[in-house]
């Protein structure tokens, strides 16, 4: 939202002060807290809101003594302020815009921004940070399936905001290619692997053996054992695994990227636990010097807050385990990368996990406790067979590309004239990205096809049919977008709603960048759709007087830019036909 009205909330607040001559001094720090109201029916004209819980001492101002000082306002940019309280009495200033400077500033300032618009706001941190983002970390030899997927489009989002907002951001996947599971792998493809079947379908091969293999060791101990012997010897270095684990790494990165290339996500860096055997036993021989290792039915532990909470570092065997990887892991990250941040993303089912890593890091005093956070989500329901099999992501996106394609055939007002396999695989994964981040990320939801490819509804392909819709308008047009608009040609409840809601999109980019919850940017768009189909259903162009019709295009233009940027943050191509 244009800087101007935010400023001029705190810059009257101040002048209240002064003239009450009150202790309370607001900074610019206050501004991020001025919130335009989204918008309703009942709302004549916009409005900002300011919580007194952010100005203490600040209530005297709602004595009657004090309205003559109060009510003195900008009133180039404000109506009114009203100072009502809400049904816990806790004091609110609203300050009523005026609506035509408000238009004008906000219409300019999307046009001049463009695909900047939303994230170059005062409001968001200008000392950038560095932050490592860790997400979808696979298992290696392994397809990537319909878990894997929460945290992959997350991270992506994640990582995408908090670049758009001028951080540093390192994209890392953190591969599991270490570990017992490896040494299933090898003493599975050892009896049951096959190269020429490897040749053929990788992936697909590699998990049938471990299937196989991992089922036998369920049943059989010898087979276990052998498995946890073939791992400690990876460990110490056996040449013949170690061709054989990078074999398969280098297979399983092959298969992941044609995946992300279809996503639309990147990453800047391939790390891997296997990384981190070596440096894990160097850190854990050291401490062990230190005395600050126990050992517990020989493994070796490190006490946490009291003797009986321990955190085990390595087996009996002399292994190390995940978390003493995860240890070695962030003290190289912080030399690499230099980070501010460390974010995880991962499920919530790892939470305890997290818990020990931090406070053995906090122990060791490896970083600061805000330097770490696990980002954490909830899982998804309904993405295995009835036989309980997991269903496979290349799987997930094939029929939905397929589902698309027979709607879009059916649908009699179909644009596209050519290239309708781009444009059904385009829908059908923002159908699937939408249907995963438009809930709070914490919680579990239950995947349903009919729901996800609705093109009505909270859905990622009614969202690329408003933005394909808005492109329409400006190509039907018939004139160029001006520079300039007659804020008064734009009063109707429809328009001033909408510029409302095109304004909002920098306060809601800063409240998902604080708690990295990409449902606020989703639901902010859909109301954004909303709105401008609305709009759009009263409010037309072509035929209209020029005046009326460059102020409306120059309003759908910068509601389709708003949307086109929240889309990409999400991770979605925005689509121009549909």
């Amino acid at each position: 939202m244009a800087h101007k009205f935010r400023k001029g909330v705190v810059d009257n607040i101040a002048t209240w002060c002064q003239r009450l001559k009150l202790d309370v001094v607001p900074g610019r720090d206050l501004e991020k807290h001025v919130e335009l109201i989204s918008p309703h029916k009942s709302h004549k004209s916009p409005y900002l809101q300011l919580d007194s819980k952010f100005l203490k001492g600040f209530e005297v101002v709602a004595n009657a003594n004090s309205r003559s000082v109060t009510d003195q306002i900008d009133t180039n940019l404000f109506d009114e302020v009203l100072m009502p309280r809400d049904k816990s009495g806790a004091l609110k200033f609203v300050f009523h815009l005026k609506r035509e400077p408000f238009i004008n500033a906000v219409l300019n300032e999307v046009r001049t921004q463009g695909q900047q618009y939303g994230t170059l706001s005062e409001i968001h941190a200008r000392t950038a940070e560095k932050v490592v983002v860790e997400f979808s970390s696979p298992n290696i030899a392994k397809p990537f399936h319909a878990g894997h997927i929460r945290s992959t489009l997350i991270g992506n989002f994640v990582a995408n905001l908090l670049h758009a907002l001028g951080h540093q951001v390192t994209r890392l996947n953190y591969l599991g290619d270490w570990g017992t599971q490896f040494g299933l792998l090898a003493e599975g493809f050892q009896l049951y692997g096959s190269e020429e079947e490897l040749l053929k379908q990788p992936i697909d091969h590699l998990f049938d053996v471990y299937v196989r293999i991992n089922k036998e060791a369920s049943s059989n101990k010898d087979v276990h054992e052998r498995a946890k012997a073939a791992f400690n010897n990876l460990e110490n270095g056996d040449k013949a695994l170690l061709r054989l684990w990078h074999k398969f790494r280098v297979i399983s990165i092959n298969e992941y990227e044609d995946i992300y290339r279809r996503l639309g996500v990147r990453f800047d860096q391939y790390d891997g636990e296997s990384m981190y055997a070596k440096s894990a036993r160097e850190m854990i021989e050291a401490l062990q010097k230190t005395g600050a290792l126990c050992l517990k039915d020989g493994a070796l532990c490190m006490p946490l807050d009291n003797e009986d909470n321990l955190s085990v570092l390595a087996k009996s065997d002399g292994s190390t385990v995940y978390l003493s990887r995860d240890l070695a892991a962030i003290y190289d990250r912080k030399d690499r990368f230099k980070f501010d941040r460390l974010l995880y993303v991962v499920e919530n089912g790892q939470h305890h996990h997290f818990s020990q890593l931090f406070q053995v890091a906090k122990n060791l005093k490896f970083l600061g406790p805000s330097e770490l956070e696990h980002v954490k989500f909830g899982r998804v329901h309904g993405m295995s067979t009835r036989e309980g099999k997991v269903v496979l992501l290349r799987d997930i996106l094939a029929e939905a590309k397929s589902r698309m394609l027979q709607q879009m055939h059916a649908a009699p007002t179909t644009k596209i004239e050519n290239d309708y396999e781009s444009v059904a695989d385009t829908l059908g994964i923002s159908a699937l990205i939408v249907q995963d981040l438009k809930d709070r990320r914490v919680r579990d939801y239950t995947f349903d096809w009919s729901k996800m490819l609705a093109s009505k509804g909270d859905t990622g392909v009614y969202m690329q049919y408003t933005h394909a819709r808005l492109c329409s308008i400006e190509k039907a047009a018939g004139m160029a977008v001006s520079s300039t608009v007659c804020a008064d040609c734009l009063l109707e409840p429809e328009a001033v709603h909408l510029v409302q809601q095109t304004a909002r999109f920098d306060e809601v980019l800063y409240r998902a960048s604080q708690q990295l919850e990409p449902s606020t940017v989703v639901q902010y768009l859909l109301r954004l759709s909303r709105l401008a189909n609305s709009a759009n259903n009263r409010l037309k162009v072509k035929g209209e007087a020029e005046a009326v019709a460059c102020a409306r295009l120059l309003m759908f233009q910068s509601a389709r830019q708003t949307l086109a940027n929240g889309l990409r943050l999400l991770g979605i191509p925005p689509l121009e036909k549909m």
